[in-house]
């Protein structure tokens, strides 16, 4: 991950945590909805880093045809 796209990736998440920062104050399953989803993305991300890393390695068909 480059520079600009660890930057991007992090005032994305700052700027979430801000907008989000006042529910977090009184509800506790938005916290857990936010933690929940950066897992969910972060574990979407390392599977496309798989993917791609596959497909330096070798030429691989996406479709089950």
């Amino acid at each position: 991950m480059g520079r600009l796209q660890a930057a991007s990736l992090m005032s994305a998440v700052v700027g979430v945590a801000m907008i989000a920062g006042a529910e977090f104050g009184y509800n506790g399953n938005a916290v857990w909805g936010f933690a929940s989803g950066l897992v969910s993305g972060l574990m979407l991300a390392l599977s496309m880093v798989f993917v791609r890393k596959t497909h330096e390695v070798e030429q691989v068909a996406l479709s089950l045809q």
